[in-house]
């Protein structure tokens, strides 16, 4: 590319430019030109001065000088001499632009007219508008260049595109200003610009006034565009779209024939063809359009834009969305002039749904679809920062507006609605819509005047506007004018319809909630109403009537008879069936009614209602917590749900919900107590990661926390003794304790000072200021604070536990001798008066008493002990005696003997049972059916099952086939026993006192260690093998038997396993608690004993077998090998369960020939066993079958016994009569004659 000579006028020019000094005349240029001529410029300056620091300061140089030259342009004839230095720059300069062929042509162009500029003397005038230049342009060329009018229509075509990029830009006032301005130039002009740069003109004219949003000059413009020019089918289009809209439908018929011939999938030919119907025929015309077109988005813009009236509004929607005209989604990328009409396009749609109908909620700031609010707040955020430095942002201020609406809706900023308000005012088109947000959102803020004076601005006002007008004077709490407006907006409307029908339902509602009912009657909503339909009236009578208690059942008749055709409506208005129900308290009704059309993706009244008609029948929580989820976590802050959803989780209990239900919550509301105490207790149920730390947080804030609730005391002590923050729990109770009426703090105070380091609660030697003392005085107990200025406390001051003090009282000069009992710091002082009030006061309503033993001795000890509990404690123990016989004959259940005598511990309890009692009682496998186990079967395990599978698979190192499913309760009632053992004191010991003696039971410490280590073992086997489940289903019973059931034990853990068993028709319980049984009878395929399990799977062996043994399962099923193994241990001397296994082996117990065959076939094992001896066989023969056939009242087992002996024995000689002795024995003692 030849080089250009620079060194001229015309280098400053460029110069100019690339050092950022820009000149009015390039500003209209291509921006390319402008972008490589600073390239070359910086390129130059690189290539020049290779030093960086000098380089920069160059630069600044160069451009004071430039600045110079172009104030005062004359110098730049003789810019070598004056800076010579600068000539080597721009002859760099000038091989750097060679190189950029934009910048090269551009001022090789402008060089040829140099002899002009040199006419003009161009520099001088550099400063004079682009119309002076123009013009002068204009006017050398018509008196020296007149064979170059091509070269000034090229020069017009470059100003048209610097024109366009402007429109790019979204600055159409610019570009029209300047395109209007050229054309005045073309009046004084010789040279006649072309056609085809008249038409360019015009239609970018006419893309200005579009985007201004003048369209009759919009129209004109596009079609003199055609008429001048007609080649590109952009122009026809445009043109085509214009006839059509000032009717002129023939001009735009020809056009769509044009278009259609070049292109005849042409989306704005078609779209304008349907147009020109104006709607006419509307569904007929899509389908006649090619499927193709049928999808592009500006042919669903065009016709959706120009179709949609208000005269067939609904019928148009339906088949806009019938074609999935409305299914566009906005794209998030620059907006440009090719894009913009479509994010427009979608900004329509989304903007229309939201003002069309917008269901305004107002007691809350929350919408339908808080996800459709999102995408508002996406779409048009994204638009208007795309828009933020055009010149038409202007003309989106509804759109501005409805942003800041969506801000509002999700943050509750005051400062959106107070953006709101201003927008407002500056929006000239007052939508009624607008107006319900605005007004709203001011109320929702507390502005509740404003919001009353923005709705009495409008000169008309609207049914929804009265309404939101008696809402906001009801939130004023003036209910005079509340029913003056409301009578207002009912004297307004003459035909009730689905819209207005709602708004005049919320008023007897509202006056129903303030008891003020009574203030209309069903004949104001009557009199002189048309009604839409007659089962609107008959909603409107019934509800009304209903709110005011009057004929209650032929009312709700009234209402289930039109529900089918009320809810056939697309309305809100169908809520107030369901809500009637709700009034009444006809929960199920309510429940029913809503299930018929409700959603529970959108956040409506309807779900809200719903959910707490859930709540209040107490039942269906497995739906109820589902929704409260969803609410929770897709709509808007509800504190009411939040707190229903709490206690629910509370009670299941779902610990791990609750933290997350009171984390939002206090989101909120920080200072809140039950949720405070709750994420409290909550962190303390759970394992999760730095848990010591955030309960180390809430502590902080309980020790200053003033409770309103002493209940939440209780927890907050408990939870931070538990976590070894005594000092805090110590100091929350004390405060609570000094009240000497607030009995269970001082109980609770006094029972926690057990728990605590010694360091905390104190005995100190010395009396010393702040310190309190104990003392006696006058045979009376009394407590001192030491403080200065009292006398007596002075004179303690420096004495110690034991010393008598003997003081002169004032005035009397008696002398008192004060005998110092106990020094210590207040916890301990209050301690001891707490132990001084239950001392002195048999009434104070602790559960302790103060006993005086006379005689100390051991001896006199136990007999004052017998003298005031052993008559209660041998009823105690008859009661206790009547129990086991019940349990063990089979009378009362497993959890019945744990709840009358283990007082609901069912570790304890078992363990006891089976260490130092006659074992398990469980139910024989005979009684049975077969085959319990199918291949889809789920199986729970309670605390029967639970212990004895553990013990098999620790014990012989087995994997059960099944995973397990056991209820939360279980597994949080174990890890509640863990606790307790861990902080409980290690060795422990009771007391049993009844008329016979007083007996003491001692737990060593190692036990205590011993079942801590049990129970951990028990928890990991649980995660291994089951599946901890919640079971919300649990509640239905529970809270509607709340109150009717006094054993919580029982509500929590039978409850639970048996709705577990139920919500699954494939799930069997595996239970050796015949609880069950009252619940599902044994024949009903929904139990399995631990023993019929393990025998039906493939673990079944002997060696699992002898865990049952171990545990003393009665009614277990033993087989003769087990008989003989434990008779070997017990004739060897060896600990053994042969007692038990034998008394197990009898037919009252399990009356089955196989019990008559194990006890033969122990006997002939026995039998062959040479070292036994004849006597010790014949005494254990006599006593097995005495055992076998005790009770049994037919001839029948007696013969099969004895058949069987004879036969097994035959080939054994004298065993054979010593078996038969034996049995002839048995039959004596038993009572039996030959």
């Amino acid at each position: 590319m030849p080089k250009i000579n620079i060194m001229e006028p015309l280098s400053s020019f460029g110069i100019s430019i690339a050092a950022g000094i820009a000149l009015d005349i390039y500003n209209k240029s291509q921006g390319t030109v402008k972008k490589e001529i600073k390239k070359a410029f910086e390129k130059a300056l690189t290539s020049w001065c290779k030093n960086g620091d000098i380089r920069e300061r160059k630069r600044n140089e160069i451009k004071r000088t430039l600045d110079k030259f172009i104030a005062e342009p004359e110098l730049l004839a003789d810019i070598n001499n004056q800076s010579p230095e600068l000539n080597s720059f721009f002859e760099k300069f000038d091989e750097a632009l060679a190189q950029y062929s934009a910048a090269y042509h551009y001022i090789k162009e402008v060089k040829d007219l140099e002899r002009y500029r040199t006419e003009v003397s161009f520099l001088s005038s550099i400063k004079d508008t682009v119309e002076d230049t123009n013009k002068k342009l204009t006017d050398f060329i018509e008196n020296n260049l007149p064979e170059s009018s091509a070269l000034l229509d090229e020069e017009w075509k470059r100003q048209l595109l610097v024109y366009k990029e402007s429109i790019s830009n979204f600055k159409p006032k610019t570009a029209l200003n300047l395109l209007l301005k050229l054309e005045e130039s073309f009046v004084t002009n010789n040279v006649r610009p072309s056609n085809s740069l008249l038409s360019s003109i015009e239609f970018l004219k006419a893309q200005c006034y579009e985007l201004i949003g003048k369209a009759k000059e919009m129209y004109q413009s596009y079609i003199k565009a055609n008429l001048l020019n007609s080649a590109t089918i952009q122009i026809k289009e445009k043109a085509c779209y214009s006839y059509a809209k000032i009717e002129e439908k023939e001009k735009s018929n020809i056009l769509i024939d044009e278009i259609l011939k070049y292109d005849e999938y042409n989306s704005v030919a078609w779209a304008v063809k349907i147009i020109l119907d104006e709607g006419k025929n509307l569904e007929s015309h899509i389908l006649e359009t090619p499927p193709m077109v049928r999808t592009d988005w500006n042919f669903k813009r065009l016709v959706y834009l120009n179709i949609l009236n208000g005269s067939d509004f609904e019928h148009q929607m339906e088949i806009f969305i019938k074609y999935e005209f409305l299914n566009e989604s906005y794209d998030e990328e620059p907006l440009t002039l090719t894009n913009y009409k479509k994010a427009l396009f979608v900004i329509e749609i989304t903007l229309s749904k939201l003002l069309r109908a917008p269901f305004i909620e107002f007691t809350r700031n929350q919408t339908d679809d808080i996800n459709f609010i999102k995408n508002i707040n996406k779409i048009l955020g994204h638009f208007l920062n795309e828009m933020s430095e055009s010149e038409i942002l202007n003309n989106y201020k509804t759109v501005e507006f409805c942003y800041y609406f969506s801000e509002f809706v999700l943050t509750e900023s005051r400062e959106s609605v107070l953006k709101m308000k201003s927008l407002y005012d500056e929006i000239n088109r007052h939508d009624i819509s607008l107006l319900m947000m605005l007004a709203n959102s001011l109320q929702l803020i507390g502005e509740v005047d404003e919001a009353i004076a923005v709705i009495n601005k409008q000169e008309t006002k609207f049914i929804e506007t009265i309404h939101l007008e008696a809402f906001c004077y009801l939130k004023k709490s003036d209910i005079e004018n509340y029913i003056r407006v409301s009578k207002e907006l009912l004297n307004s409307i003459n035909k009730i319809d689905l819209n207005s029908g709602e708004s005049i339902l919320s008023i007897p509602v509202t006056l129903h909630e303030n008891n003020r009912i009574n203030d209309i009657e069903v004949t104001d909503f009557l009199t002189d109403k048309e009604f839409e339909t007659e089962e609107l009236r008959k909603l409107v009578t019934s509800f009304i009537q209903i709110l005011k208690r009057e004929n209650i059942e032929g009312n709700i008749q009234e209402l289930q008879s039109i529900e089918g055709e009320i809810f056939k409506l697309e309305s809100s208005i169908k809520f107030y069936i369901p809500y009637s129900y709700f009034v009444l308290e006809k929960w199920d009704l309510a429940i029913s009614s809503f299930r018929e059309y409700i959603s529970k993706d959108k956040q409506t009244r309807d779900l809200y209602f719903y959910i707490l008609a859930l709540e209040k029948s107490l039942s269906n929580h497995k739906e109820l917590l589902e929704l409260l989820a969803i609410w929770r976590n897709g709509f808007s802050f509800n504190e009411e749900l939040l707190r229903i959803e709490a206690d629910v989780c509370r009670q299941l209990p779902d610990w791990n919900r609750c933290l997350i239900i009171s984390e939002k919550y206090l989101s909120k509301h920080p200072s809140d107590e039950p949720f405070l105490v709750l994420k409290l207790i909550a962190l303390n149920e759970l394992d999760i990661k730095e848990k010591t730390k955030k309960i180390e947080a809430l502590a902080e804030i309980f020790k200053t926390h003033d409770f309103k609730f002493y209940g939440h005391v209780q927890n907050v002590s408990r939870v931070l003794i538990e976590n070894k923050f005594y000092q805090i729990a110590l100091d929350i109770l004390y405060k609570k304790a000094t009240d000497t009426g607030n009995i269970q703090a001082r109980m609770d105070y006094f029972f926690a000072t057990t728990q605590m380091p010694k360091e905390l609660i104190q005995e100190k030697e010395i009396v010393e200021l702040g310190s309190y003392v104990k003392f006696s005085i006058n045979n009376e107990t009394k407590f001192l604070k030491i403080n200065e200025g009292n006398s007596l406390a002075e004179k303690l001051i420096g004495h110690k536990t034991g010393d008598t003090v003997s003081i002169e009282r004032p005035m009397v000069k008696t002398i008192d001798n004060v005998q110092i009992l106990r020094v210590m710091d207040k916890y301990l002082c209050l301690h001891d008066e707490i132990l001084e009030d239950v001392k002195s006061n048999p009434y104070s309503g602790f559960p302790m008493q103060s006993f005086e033993f006379k005689d100390t001795s051991p001896e006199g000890l136990n007999k004052t002990f017998i003298e005031l509990f052993g008559a209660e404690g041998t009823i105690q123990k008859d009661r206790q005696d009547d129990a086991y016989k019940n349990y063990y004959n089979f009378n009362l259940s497993f959890t019945e003997i744990i709840i009358q005598i283990y007082n609901s511990n069912y570790l304890g309890g078992y363990f006891n049972l089976i260490g130092f009692k006659d074992g398990i009682t469980q139910v024989p496998m005979i009684y049975y059916p077969e085959n319990i186990i199918t291949n889809d079967v789920e199986i729970v395990l309670d605390f029967s099952s639970l212990l004895i599978l553990h013990q098999i698979s620790r014990e012989h190192n087995i994997k059960f086939e099944h995973k397990f499913l056991i209820a939360k309760g279980v597994v949080e009632y174990i890890r509640a026993f863990l606790k307790k053992e861990k902080l409980e004191p290690k060795e422990k010991m009771s007391i049993n006192i009844t008329l016979d003696g007083v007996t003491a039971d001692k737990i060593p410490e190692a036990a205590s260690n011993s079942n801590v280590i049990y129970l951990q073992r028990l928890l990991e086997w649980i995660d291994s093998n089951c599946t901890e489940t919640i079971v919300a289903s649990k509640l239905d019973l529970i809270r509607k038997l709340d109150g009717k059931i006094e054993n919580e034990t029982f509500m929590n853990l039978i409850i639970e396993n048996l709705s577990l068993v139920m919500e699954k028709e494939n799930r069997i319980i595996l239970t050796d608690d015949s609880i069950y049984f009252k619940f599902f009878p044994i024949q009903s395929r929904r139990t399995i004993s631990s023993e019929l399990y393990v025998k039906s799977t493939e673990h079944g062996n002997d060696g699992c077998y002898i865990e049952f043994v171990k545990n003393k399962y009665v009614g277990h099923t033993f087989q003769s090998n087990i008989l003989i193994q434990e008779f070997n241990k017990k004739f060897k001397d060896q600990s053994n369960n042969f007692v038990h296994c034998i008394n197990n082996t009898a037919l009252r117990l399990i009356p089955s020939k196989n019990t008559i065959f194990t006890v033969v076939g122990f006997l002939k094992q026995m039998a062959l066993n040479p070292i036994i001896p004849t006597d010790l066989f014949k005494q254990e023969s006599t006593s097995a079958l005495v055992n076998l056939l005790k009770g049994q009242s037919t001839e029948k087992p007696y013969r099969i016994t004895e058949l069987l002996l004879r036969k097994e024995f035959k080939l054994m000689g004298v065993k054979l009569e010593l078996v038969i002795e034996s049995y002839y024995r048995a039959l004596t003692i038993l009572g039996i004659s030959n």
